[in-house]
């Protein structure tokens, strides 16, 4: 048991001894190339582990005093993206629910006035 409790002392002090590496502060972040390519590539190729460095990223640079432009611009290129590419009402759940809207229509409507 003291063994176990040694090897665990160990691999707490080793953790804390090399987290500030891990962990290191952003030099300069409004110039890290992170931001380049997600202004050239967009935010969709990216892995979790980018977008969460992408985030952190842009986090430092807006304490920095970075233009929040820069980050604008990337919004709305992804926003302009999706909605390129969605396509509103044009699959199989559009015409149900244009199924479901005259269904409701000719009852409540039509049904109501074959009453009065």
């Amino acid at each position: 048991m003291t063994y176990f409790r040694i090897t665990i002392v160990i691999f707490v002090l080793m953790s804390s001894l090399f987290a500030e590496h891990m962990f290191s502060k952003i030099q300069n972040p409004c110039d890290d190339p992170i931001i380049s390519k997600v202004r050239k590539n967009g935010m969709v190729p990216m892995s979790l582990k980018e977008r969460i460095y992408f985030i952190r990223v842009k986090r430092a640079c807006l304490n920095a005093g970075g233009s929040e432009e820069v980050f604008a611009q990337i919004e709305l290129k992804e926003y302009n993206r999706d909605f390129g590419k969605a396509r509103e009402m044009s699959s199989w759940t559009s015409t149900f629910s244009y199924s479901v809207i005259v269904a409701l229509f000719y009852y409540f409507v039509l049904g109501h006035m074959a009453d009065v």
